[in-house]
């Protein structure tokens, strides 16, 4: 599974920086700035660096792991994987 996690996300960042021009005319909100796209290649970059166990971890412990904010309407998550 973290072959196809990996392959999968190396091909959407490459997707996404090529397209990060594009997200930086259309960024508007929080603070028109146009540098949503710039921002979002450069904190995925590092990633791509990592070895394919270590990056597909990581990966996956922000994916699944991470409890969304508490709030009306917001489900409780529990750890999916313990690595």
């Amino acid at each position: 599974m973290r072959e196809i996690f990996q392959s999968a996300f190396s091909a959407g960042y490459e997707l996404m920086a090529a397209w990060s021009d594009l997200l930086d005319e259309i960024n508007l909100y929080p603070v028109a700035d146009a540098d949503t796209g710039t921002n979002l290649r450069l904190s995925l970059a590092p990633l791509r660096t990592l070895p394919d166990d270590t990056a597909a971890e990581s990966l996956l412990r922000g994916a699944v792991c991470r409890r969304p904010a508490s709030g009306p309407g917001s489900p409780t998550w529990h750890h999916a994987f313990d690595f």
